[in-house]
């Protein structure tokens, strides 16, 4: 008959074990949700993107601001967002063009993936260039 510790000791494992495979699972569905800015961008106001814990996603285009909600696949890097809702301000020519490159590519995500500080968003292609690349930033910088 085993000891009481032995067992203890056993179930303390088995926890463990279960838990560290439970937060490897989807570890970059949980650092998604956060504020991300668009690399590369000249824009006085880049993009921007932030994802949150009720699946909602908003930020601005470079010219208005948006809206919508984010869905992440069972396999933790599958991406992809319901109808984006977009203000419709006038901006400067650039900024609209740049807008509308934007609301494009989001439109073709199908998965995502995070290396450091760096989100990519990519399309069908996973293995070509990412379609957007963000840094992440803090709420303060985004003021």
């Amino acid at each position: 008959m085993q000891s009481v510790k032995s067992v203890i000791s056993r179930l303390g494992l088995i926890i463990c074990a279960t838990l560290l495979v439970s937060a490897c699972a989807e570890p970059s569905s949980a650092n998604l949700q956060q504020a991300w800015q668009l690399q590369g961008s000249s824009l006085e106001q880049p993009p921007t993107i932030e994802f949150n814990q009720k699946t909602e996603v908003f930020g601005l285009t470079g010219c208005n601001r948006f809206h919508g909600t984010y869905t992440v696949g069972k396999n933790g890097s599958e991406l992809s967002f319901s109808p984006i809702a977009v203000t419709k301000m006038m901006c400067a020519p650039d900024q609209m063009e740049a807008e509308q490159a934007f609301l494009e590519a989001l439109n073709q995500v199908q998965s995502f993936n995070i290396e450091a500080d760096t989100l990519h968003l990519l399309g069908r292609n996973t293995t070509a260039a990412p379609l957007m690349s963000f840094t992440v930033v803090t709420k303060k910088q985004l003021d």
